[in-house]
């Protein structure tokens, strides 16, 4: 009786039994988390690889398939967004993606992001690529949002402001149109063996955002099974897991 009338609290508080279980998996998936190396892996949007929501400096290795699964609360209106997305590396500098973005409609995405130029010790890489090629959810953006994107491991950097040895940094910033109109930036910071630190800035609409500033964690498993999550603009909860499968 106890349980039940604690749960019916939650419903009248507009929580839901749905809203629930995925905290309870996420508590429970955190819970099974083992120290083994951080990956990157699949923006919250799914389609291609990136921090919470912008694109980064990594390619999905050649001949792998990445599967992840994405939630965030209330994102849309009053309606939360899913993402269930596959990505595969197509060469050591190409990757594509298939996002199926659900919240009271469906659509299928198209994703792709390209690595012009290598990264070297003294200039960071170059990429550019595309979030919804064709379009189709127009209720994330009216346009696809193509981009460009810089990105460079600035750890003897930050060891030199700080004169402090510094954890592994990657800072990433770029400009586009769509989700990505106007500037954005974000960095992963590896603050343990296991466990990275996300922020980002991005001046794009996503759904009723603008303007968003997010922070998140990314825990890796295994070194194929990475766990996520985000507070996005500081006002929504997002969750997430992505699975890699190597075709070798």
């Amino acid at each position: 009786m106890l349980y039940t009338a604690s749960i019916s609290e939650k419903e009248n508080a507009g929580v839901g039994k749905e809203q629930i279980m995925r905290y309870l998996i996420l508590v429970v998936t955190i819970l099974l988390i083992a120290a083994v190396p951080v990956l990157g892996a699949s923006s919250f949007l799914g389609g291609f690889s990136g921090n919470i929501y912008t694109p980064d400096g990594i390619i999905v290795p050649e001949k792998t398939l990445e599967l992840s699964y994405h939630d965030t609360l209330k994102l849309f209106g009053n309606t939360d967004v899913s993402a269930l997305s596959g990505v595969y590396g197509f060469g050591t500098n190409l990757e594509a993606g298939i996002s199926f973005l659900h919240n009271s409609d469906s659509d299928a995405v198209i994703s792709a992001k390209y690595r012009v130029i290598n990264e070297t010790a003294d200039s960071p890489a170059v990429l550019v690529g595309v979030f919804d090629l064709a379009g189709t959810a127009n209720w994330i953006n009216d346009n696809p949002g193509f981009f460009i994107v810089l990105s460079k491991n600035i750890t003897s950097f930050a060891s030199e402001v700080t004169n402090q040895p510094s954890k592994p940094l990657r800072l990433s910033i770029g400009a586009g149109s769509g989700i990505f109109n106007n500037l954005f930036a974000g960095f992963d910071w590896t603050i343990e063996r296991n466990l990275s630190l996300m922020a980002e800035i991005n001046g794009g609409r996503i759904a009723d955002q603008t303007n968003i500033v997010n922070a998140g964690l990314r825990w890796a498993a295994t070194p194929d099974l990475r766990v996520d999550a985000a507070y996005v603009g500081f006002k929504q909860f997002a969750f997430g897991a992505n699975y890699r499968i190597a075709f070798r």
